[in-house]
């Protein structure tokens, strides 16, 4: 649905109105994240977009750049070049890009399609240009409608800027035809929203039907104000549009149509976009910029899907399954701890940490310090003490297989594995991350099994997609310096998403230090093709703690 289509265009033409410095637009009271770099800015933007949307409802869908590669059905697209060429976006451009989503968003929280699919069902067996009126009137009203409804907040002062922008535009095209053309009269109505300090008069070939459009907006405000259901409330625009255009039919019915476009029927807005980008003689962004755009709007998201392409590349993109680092469907842990593997654990890191050697001078008692000696007779403060304090020189990540296969006893043993683990690593500085990956509606969930100090579980369940879970693992591993490793225990070789060699190059690129714990004969072929030499096989799923063990022993000895 694109009800708003036929204005668009007028909006992204008209940039006369707006200030070229971006002063005194209403986002300057709420937009702080600016950037000059074209990529940069545009998905603070979108991001902002995306923010404004997330008030209005549930079903408005994601707001996205004409060009993103994203998929999905019921995204509000949007052309950049109606805010491309000078950055920072100036705020007056950022305020019509809100207005223009907010009216397009509230579209679909009050199901203005529905309203029309029940009025052509009801009036059926209409010649063409009655049904082309019929959905003309529709589609007027509901932009009158949810026009009315942004009122009720802040936000009717972004759509109410839009529409004088629009109208404004539309007004020049109109006034030069002297003939009375309903697509005029629409425009009027929908005009009528607002409230205007001085009151411009129609002109006089509307005058007596622009009255009878008028008198439905009281009607429109008492429905947006009614408390009833959504589908009562759609009920009753019905209604009234059905009666509305029995009322005008005979009068209007001979009048011009210039706009013979069906706006709940239209699929023509990326072919007008596309000539309009022509026309405007800018080049739209290159597909390498929008997917940086999309993995610049991932960093910090649940979902990290432009994240694994960005890092996958287009060769395997049609592989990528959606992934998301979601902590679904977790519960607590009741894990068993071996407490002699937990003594043994942290015997190591205690023995083999890194040590930073420090030395405190200017010390009344301890070992004389030559380079104070000229202190003793002055304050006696001539003495040093050594110092040698641990270092967090280890980043640790557990990323658990937790596809169907592992489920019971190995589960079990896995949640124990990492509980021992945690616990070894309590009071030392070293960093430990777990997470437990698997596949669900064809959707890579990395869910944490560490939170805010407690331990976490999940259901095992659906396929293994080990390729993009270390790519997402390994996006998510601290940072903050020191040596970083993460082991990855799985019983079966990946058979959903990217191939595996994509996550095992990523890490060797950000100087991650990757191990694969394999269990099982069933697919060890396989996952030796994929894992190369980064892979150690297990005979049984119950070794993997002392394979850790040794396999930490083994790294932090050196």
């Amino acid at each position: 649905m694109n009800s708003t289509d036929s204005y668009l265009n007028a909006v992204r033409a008209d940039e006369e109105d707006l200030n070229p410095y971006g002063k005194g637009g209403l986002s300057a009271y709420w937009r702080k994240n600016l950037s000059p770099l074209e990529t940069v800015e545009l998905a603070n933007v979108l991001r902002a977009l995306r923010k404004v949307t997330g008030f209005l409802g549930d079903n408005v869908g994601s707001v996205d750049w004409m060009g993103m590669s994203v998929k999905g059905k019921g995204r509000l697209v949007l052309d950049p070049e109606l805010v491309r060429g000078a950055y920072p976006v100036p705020y007056e451009k950022v305020d019509v890009l809100v207005g223009i989503v907010v009216h397009e968003a509230l579209h679909r929280v009050v199901w203005s399609e529905r309203v029309w699919l029940e009025a052509d069902k009801q009036a059926a067996g209409l010649t063409p240009r009655e049904r082309l009126l019929l959905s003309k009137i529709i589609s007027a009203g509901e932009d009158v409608y949810v026009d009315i409804i942004s009122q009720k907040s802040v936000l009717g002062l972004y759509t109410d800027k839009v529409r004088k922008i629009a109208l404004k535009k539309l007004k020049k095209i109109y006034s030069a035809i002297v003939i009375p053309s309903v697509d005029e009269l629409l425009n009027l109505w929908w005009g009528s929203v607002g409230v205007e300090l001085v009151p411009q008069p129609a002109p006089y070939a509307y005058r007596d039907k622009i009255d009878v459009f008028k008198a439905v907006n009281g009607s429109l405000k008492e429905i947006a104000s009614d408390s009833a259901g959504i589908l009562d409330r759609c009920g009753k625009r019905k209604d009234l549009y059905l009666d509305l255009w029995k009322e005008v039919y005979g009068d209007i019915k001979s009048w011009k149509i210039f706009d013979f476009s069906m706006p709940y029927y239209s699929d023509n807005y990326s072919q007008e976009s596309s000539k309009a980008v022509k026309r405007s003689g800018l080049a739209m962004p290159l597909p390498e910029d929008m997917n940086e755009i999309e993995a610049r709007l991932a960093v910090g998201s649940t979902d990290i899907t432009p994240l694994i392409l960005a890092v996958v590349g287009e060769e395997e993109a049609d592989k990528v399954i959606p992934t998301s680092v979601w902590d679904f469907n977790i519960i607590n842990s009741h894990p068993v701890i071996d407490p002699h593997l937990v003594m043994r654990l942290r015997k190591i890191f205690e023995t083999y940490a890194e040590r930073r050697y420090l030395v405190n001078r200017g010390l009344k008692a301890g070992k004389i310090d030559p380079r104070r000696l000229h202190r003793a007779p002055i304050d006696g403060r001539c003495f040093k003490e050594k110092q040698f304090r641990a270092e967090a020189s280890w980043n640790i990540t557990l990323l658990i297989d937790a596809s169907a296969s592992m489920r019971g006893v190995k589960w079990r043993m896995v949640e124990n594995t990492v509980a021992t683990i945690f616990t070894a690593l309590k009071g030392t500085n070293n960093h430990l991350q777990a997470f437990g990956y698997y596949e669900m509606d064809n959707i890579c969930m990395i869910s944490r099994l560490i939170k805010d100090g407690k331990l976490l579980s999940l259901y095992p369940s659906g396929r293994t997609a080990s390729g993009q879970a270390i790519i997402g693992a390994a996006l998510q591993m601290n940072w903050a310096g020191g040596k970083r490793l993460m082991i990855h225990v799985t019983d079966g070789g990946s058979n959903v998403g990217c191939d595996v060699v994509y996550g095992i190059n990523y890490c060797k690129v950000k100087g991650i230090d990757l191990v694969t714990l394999g269990s099982g004969y069933e697919d060890r072929d396989l996952m030796s093709e994929q894992y190369g030499g980064s892979i150690r096989f297990l005979d049984y799923l119950d070794q993997v703690p002392g394979a850790i063990e040794s396999l930490l022993r083994k790294k932090i000895m050196g």
